[in-house]
Formats: structure tokens, sequence, C-alpha cells
């Protein structure tokens, strides 16, 4: 009988340990009555009794040796969740939201990025949570309240009143403007511009054909100083209720002219037509009656056209007397066409 293992461990060396670890196991030890055969070199395996820590060699212990070394027994996500991630990820390109369930809705709104276009997210996402990470995402200070407590027409008008600051008429695209309109229009209520920009003005070249034959200077073109047109603008804003606007620059420093403030005869025909054209606003008779309170000018305005209240219409007529009858007693006071020495008389001129 032990002819016949020796023999075979020769011939099946992937057997030698089995037999060895068989005959080590009842205690004797393999010999061959052979003695023309030569024994095998077998590397004998040790026993479990002879490592008392299993752990000391985990490798030898392991039966499967992963190629990655990153391979683990974690569970897989559930189905749903691998959905979702690829959702967001792929929102921008293919923005799937009204399909879902509303708590698939809300892990999706929770993950997406506030720099997304709003071609996308505009009239797609109304969840407030998000506007609210898309306010903070690009404002530090955020009055909820001036806004009508929404985040997302927070959102917008403000956004809206930042392209109109920074506007130049004549180097910024128009499209920038009237490309958001059909975004925004059904969120916008208020709109608050304090700065208006005026065209870049580049030196002033002279026209041709008007140098004359002395080699003076010819007539120079001026400049035009419009500021931008408010008409597409309104026409875009269906809900619109309230304009304040400011022609004015911030921050100008140094590069300081008076050219900067003006409010020229085409802003005035552009304010009042986008005022005219815009049904929704609200009575401005008391934001008419501040801008009037210094004003010792005007001699005439029509709001025949207008939805001032009764009183308010009342009290800007009252102004408007007032500076009428200012005008009257300057046009009867002799003094005001004539300079200080002419109307103090010779006697009385100083010095």
């Amino acid at each position: 009988m032990q002819d016949t293992v020796t023999t075979s461990a020769l011939l099946d060396p992937s057997h030698s340990s089995v037999s060895t670890q068989d005959n080590s196991s009842t205690g004797g030890h393999t010999s061959s009555t052979s003695p023309q055969l030569s024994k095998p070199s077998i590397t004998p395996v040790p026993a479990k009794s002879r490592n008392p820590h299993p752990r000391a060699n985990i490798r030898r212990m392991r039966r499967i040796i992963a190629e990655d070394p990153e391979w683990s027994l974690a569970i897989v996500p559930l189905l749903t969740e691998l959905c979702i991630q690829h959702i967001i990820r792929n929102f921008q390109k293919n923005p799937i939201l009204k399909q879902m369930l509303p708590e698939h809705q809300q892990k999706v709104l929770n993950h997406l990025s506030p720099d997304l276009p709003l071609a996308v997210t505009a009239n797609l996402i109304d969840s407030e949570n998000y506007w609210l990470r898309c306010c903070m995402h690009r404002w530090p200070v955020c009055h909820v309240a001036h806004h009508g407590g929404s985040w997302k027409r927070m959102f917008f008008e403000r956004h809206l009143e930042n392209l109109l600051k920074h506007f130049i008429p004549g180097t910024t695209d128009p499209a920038v403007i009237l490309d958001l309109l059909p975004l925004c229009r059904n969120y916008v209520r208020r709109v608050h511009v304090d700065q208006f920009l005026p065209p870049v003005q580049l030196p002033a070249q002279l026209r041709p054909g008007d140098q004359s034959d002395s080699g003076s200077e010819g007539e120079m073109e001026e400049p035009t100083v419009d500021h931008y047109q408010l008409g597409d603008l309104v026409a875009g804003l269906s809900h619109l209720e309230e304009l304040d606007l400011v022609y004015d620059v911030k921050d100008c420093g140094m590069n300081f002219e008076w050219n900067l403030f003006l409010f020229t005869y085409r802003d005035c025909l552009s304010l009042a037509a986008a005022i005219k054209a815009c049904h929704t606003l609200k009575d401005g008779g008391k934001q008419l009656l501040e801008g009037m309170s210094d004003n010792k000018t005007l001699l005439e305005f029509d709001l025949r056209l207008s939805d001032v209240a009764q009183e308010s219409e009342y009290l800007i007529g009252q102004a408007l007397y007032a500076n009428r009858e200012a005008a009257r007693q300057r046009a009867l006071n002799p003094s005001h066409f004539m300079s200080t020495i002419t109307a103090n008389g010779p006697e009385n001129s100083v010095g």
C-alpha cells in the first residue's frame, strides 16, 4: 500500500502534499520497498496545530486574492441611487425632473449645481431651496423681504438689475438682456437700477469736407450720450409693477465728467414711452411727489393717460402751481435779467 502512494506522488506532484499530510496524520514515515526509486523532495504543509494564530499569514490563508487593490465586499448601491446620480451628472444635457417621484426630485435638487445655465433651470425648477442656494452663491447679503419673500423672484430681479447696471450702449451686446427676458418675464415684479452707464466716448473726429481753407478746425461731431433704451425691456416684462431708475454713474473717481450724469432728450422720450407702454405699473403718485419735492423748474405735467390716484394728482398740481408762481415772480422782477451793478444802481455798486 505504501508503494502505491509513493508512485502516485511521483507521477502527479500536485498530490504530493496531500499524500505526505495523510501519512503524517497517521504518525508513520513514508518508506519505499523499492531501493531503485529515489525519494522526492516534498515540502510539508504546516498543520493547523503548528500555527496557533491564523492571521499571522493572511495571504496564505486567503482562498481568493483580488488583482484590484481597491476591491472590497461593499454593498452595491441601489439601482434607484445609481439612476439619480446619473441624472444629476447629465442634468444640463438631459434635464429630467417632473417625471420623477417627489422624494427623488428632492434628492436631485439638493445636489444640482447653482451654476447651471438659466435656459435649463428658469422654467423647470420652482423649488425655493434651490434658488436660495443660487442667491447665496452669488451674493453674500440677501434681503428676500424686498422681493416679496420669493428667492426665485429675488434671483431674477437682481440678475437683471446687474446686467442693466453694467450695460454700455454701443459696446455691450443687446442680446445679453433680450435673451434673458423670456426666462424671467414671469418672475420679475420690480426693477431697481441705481446706475446707467453712458456710451464710451471716443475722440471726436472731423467731418469730411468741413475744414476751411484757412486751416481752422471744422465742425466736430458730438458723441452721443444716450443711455439704454427701455422699450424692449418693458415690453418683455409682463408682470412689472415697479420701475426705479437713477441715471447716475457710481465710483467714477478721477474719470469724473459732467457728461456722465446727463439725462438727454432721447432718454426722456424713451422713459416716457416705456411708462406709457407698461400697463401693469402701480400708482406712482407718491414717487412723483418725492421726485418733485426739490424741483423748482417743472411747469407742466400731463397726467391724462396715467393711473395716478386723485389725491396724488392734486398734490402734484399744487407743486406745479408753486413752480409757476415762482416763475411768474421771477419774470416780474427786472433784477432777474440785470447784472448786479445795473439792478442796484451806480451808487450801490460794490467797490
